[in-house]
C-alpha cells in the first residue's frame, strides 16, 4: 500500500495534510533502524532506503506513523513544525533543542524516548506508552503530570526513568507501571517532603505503599555506602511519622538504625 499523500482532497474533510515544509522536515529526520528494514523488505524495496515509504499518514486525522527511529539532536528547534505523530516503531530522540512542551509527541513508541536537555515545563501531550527509556533531564519540570504511565517493556534490560536536574516538587505523574531505575532531584533536596508529595497527588493515583517502595529501594540502591551519606539523601523525610514504617519493610533494620544514628546532622 502506497503512502497518502499529503493534498487536501477535499475541503469539507478539514484535515490538514503536511505541507512541502513539514514532509522535508519529517524525511530528513527519519532514521532506519529493524523495522524500518522490515517494512522496506514487505514493499519489495529489498532494503533501498526510502524515506516516503517509512511514514504513513492517517486519512482521518492527520497523524503520522513512523517506521523507524526519528532524530532531532543538537538541534534550534523549538517544535516538530506542527507535525502529530501516533505512533513511533522506533525511538524519538530530541535530545537538545529549544522545545518548551510535547505538543505532536506520539501516544506510543517502542524504543526510548530523549528529550533531555530541552525547555520542557510541562508532560501535558508527552508519550503515554515508552518501551524502554524516558530520558527528561536538565528541563523545567515541576510534576511529572501528564508524563507516561507506563515505562519499560523489555526482558533483556533495565528500564530507565530520568528527570534529573528538574526543579521538580512533586512526583505527581509518576508512571503507573514502570520497573527500572529512577532518577529524581526529590531525593537529594530538602525542598520535598513525603507529606507535601501526598497532599499535592489526586486521590487513587498513589498510594504511601507505592512512595514508600520508591524510597526503600532508593535507600537498598545505596547500601554499601557511608550511612552519613545515605542519611543526607533520605534526610528530608526523617520527620514524617509513617517514614518510620519503613523500618519494618526494609529488611535490613541495622542498617536502619545506623541511618537514624546519623540523621540529625542532616535535617
Amino acid at each position: 500500500m502506497k503512502n497518502l499523500k499529503p493534498y487536501r482532497l477535499f475541503e469539507t474533510d478539514n484535515i490538514d495534510y503536511l505541507s512541502p515544509d513539514q514532509i522535508e522536515f519529517l524525511e530528513e529526520h527519519i532514521v532506519v533502524n529493524d523495522n524500518s528494514r522490515r517494512r522496506l523488505k514487505e514493499m519489495g524495496r529489498k532494503g533501498t532506503q526510502v524515506s516516503s515509504d517509512l511514514y504513513v499518514i492517517d486519512p482521518k486525522t492527520g497523524m503520522v506513523e513512523i517506521f523507524g527511529d526519528f532524530v532531532l539532536r543538537y538541534g534550534y528547534y523549538n517544535n516538530l513544525m506542527g507535525i502529530k505523530f501516533s505512533k513511533i516503531h522506533g525511538s524519538m530522540d530530541l535530545f537538545k533543542n529549544n522545545l518548551k512542551n510535547c505538543e505532536g509527541f506520539p501516544y506510543e513508541v517502542e524504543g526510548y524516548v530523549d528529550v533531555s536537555h530541552n525547555k520542557i515545563d510541562s508532560l501535558k501531550g508527552c508519550t503515554q506508552i515508552i518501551e524502554e527509556d524516558f530520558l527528561c533531564n536538565n528541563n523545567n519540570l515541576k510534576t511529572l503530570d501528564g508524563g507516561p504511565v507506563e515505562v519499560g517493556n523489555s526482558l533483556t534490560r533495565t528500564s530507565f526513568y530520568d528527570v534529573g536536574r528538574n526543579p521538580l516538587v512533586s512526583l505527581k505523574g509518576y508512571p503507573k507501571k514502570f520497573s527500572g531505575a529512577f532518577s529524581s532531584p526529590l531525593f537529594r533536596t530538602s525542598r520535598f517532603t513525603l507529606s507535601n508529595m501526598l497532599d499535592e497527588t489526586d486521590s487513587g493515583i498513589w498510594s504511601l505503599d507505592q512512595i514508600e517502595t520508591i524510597l526503600v529501594g532508593k535507600i537498598k540502591d545505596d547500601l554499601n555506602s557511608d550511612p552519613d551519606e545515605v542519611s543526607k539523601v533520605v534526610a528530608p523525610y526523617w520527620d514524617i511519622p509513617d517514614f518510620q514504617r519503613l523500618k519494618e519493610k526494609a529488611d535490613f533494620p541495622d542498617y536502619f538504625d545506623k541511618l537514624i544514628k546519623s540523621r540529625d546532622r542532616f535535617i
